[in-house]
């Protein structure tokens, strides 16, 4: 029942994060970096968080990135962030695409391998090749489009 209970105030809850979001200067950002704990807003903080330019948004993020790494909704904004961080961070780029080549789910591994393509390092051309003999077709074809790219 809707009026029952304490999370009756949940939905505008989850508004409030976009509100600190269009806050000048991104002095919002402290305030949505503290919801990032609370699963039923950290979709939304994320969200929030993705769209504030500099280094304390990205920073923000991939602490959170590393703390609930194991929620199901929160693999997809790991893609996002490390794409985020190719250019600016590309070891922590690394870091969030290695974790996501070592999940089930065979979207979040191809969105890994490009991602890794797109770093280009030696390390990053170490954790495509096993994925080039991938039983998986997608993920196979993925890895060994991107080890091509990234030999040539």
């Amino acid at each position: 029942m809707l009026g029952s209970g304490q999370n009756h105030q949940r939905p505008q809850q989850t508004g409030a994060p976009r509100v600190h979001r269009n806050r000048r200067g991104g002095s919002g950002r402290p305030a949505i970096a503290r919801w990032l704990v609370d699963a039923a807003l950290r979709e939304e903080a994320i969200y929030c968080l993705e769209r504030i330019p500099g280094e304390a948004s990205d920073r923000a993020l991939t602490t959170a990135y590393a703390a609930a790494g194991s929620s199901p909704a929160f693999p997809a904004a790991g893609v996002r962030h490390a794409e985020r961080l190719v250019k600016s961070a590309p070891a922590q780029a690394l870091a969030i695409y290695r974790t996501l080549l070592d999940r089930n789910e065979e979207h979040l591994q191809c969105a890994a391998v490009v991602g890794l393509a797109r770093i280009g390092t030696a390390e990053a051309a170490v954790l495509v090749l096993p994925k080039t003999k991938s039983t998986r077709r997608n993920g196979r074809i993925a890895a060994q489009r991107a080890w091509k790219s990234m030999a040539g």
